[in-house]
């Protein structure tokens, strides 16, 4: 078989501009690239995360709902708390969209000095304290607005290339979206993200 995709092995961290502070985001292992249209396939660790769930169902559902229960919780200081805390925990990037049949998981994750034992622990019974397991996505790119129309077509897309080289999909996996800025933020300068858990086993010295 042909494959477009380019093996590569590198670790990054990211430090994505918030407005004018540099926010910190987690750190991952690209493991392969694809092209036509660029891709990613990255392995990310054990992550620490706040999350929130908003039902399809609720009025004016969008992705960004959920953000100000998460925004309340980590901006929040004690009256967030049920423990000393912090004044804040500070903000990080990306936000992460996780959808379901009946909503959308809304998550942001923990900077690096927090471990479950010693972050606050929310008073908001909406938030929940997760530890999400080591995960291998695949990842394309878009700037731009989100829409659901947009999501969708990158999905598509995604999908599609993983197919054509032969990348197998997690069955029944969920789509995932990051949003790596503000609204503030000029549409074309904005860093989104549509990503598919994925199963691979790339040797070290793969040619693919």
């Amino acid at each position: 078989a042909t494959y477009s995709i380019k093996l590569i092995r590198s670790s990054r961290r990211y430090m994505s501009i918030l407005g004018r502070a540099w926010v910190e985001s987690p750190n991952y292992e690209v493991l392969a690239r694809g092209a036509s249209p660029a891709y990613e396939i990255r392995k990310y660790p054990k992550l620490l995360v706040a999350k929130t769930f908003v039902p399809r169902n609720t009025p004016n559902f969008s992705y960004s709902l959920g953000f100000q229960t998460l925004a309340n919780f980590i901006f929040g200081g004690k009256k967030a708390f049920h423990k000393e805390g912090p004044e804040k925990i500070s903000m990080t990037t990306p936000v992460e969209h996780v959808e379901t049949n009946d909503g959308v998981w809304m998550s942001f994750v923990m900077p690096s000095k927090w471990t479950k034992e010693t972050l606050p622990v929310p008073i908001d019974e909406d938030v929940k304290i997760e530890e999400q397991d080591e995960l291998v996505v695949a990842a394309i790119g878009f700037s731009g607005s989100v829409y659901q129309e947009s999501v969708d077509q990158q999905h598509a897309q995604l999908r599609s290339a993983l197919e054509r080289d032969g990348v197998k999909i997690v069955p029944e996996a969920k789509m995932r979206l990051h949003q790596y800025d503000p609204p503030w933020v000029p549409p074309f300068l904005r860093k989104n993200e549509v990503l598919l858990p994925v199963i691979v086993d790339i040797p070290p010295e793969a040619n693919l």
